[in-house]
């Protein structure tokens, strides 16, 4: 039935013909140029610019200031939401207001 559970092994199986077939049809899409590589740099293409910005332009450091950057901006938007929420629904003026 469409219910039933499937294996441990078969949702692995499932999983990796999924993502393969992901790989070789971006590996096809790029062997043949059927897309521009400015659409759709290969695989290879990929890796390598990872690995240079890995290596030379501080990756991790980068990722590192913008996840700080958003936790300030969602600390900003709580300190400022949560009270004014609280301020509208106590208020039907600042409701009003806001």
């Amino acid at each position: 039935t469409i219910r039933k559970d499937i294996s441990r092994r078969a949702r692995l199986i499932l999983a990796v013909s999924a993502w393969s077939a992901v790989v070789v049809a971006w590996f096809a899409l790029t062997y043949w140029d059927i897309l521009p590589p400015f659409s759709l740099p290969s695989p290879v293409g990929v890796m390598r610019a990872f690995v240079r910005l890995w290596t030379e332009y501080d990756l991790l450091g980068n990722v590192m200031q913008s996840w700080w950057r958003i936790a300030q901006a969602f600390m900003w938007c709580a300190v400022i939401a949560i009270p004014l929420g609280l301020l509208m629904g106590s208020f039907r003026w600042v409701h009003d207001l806001v």
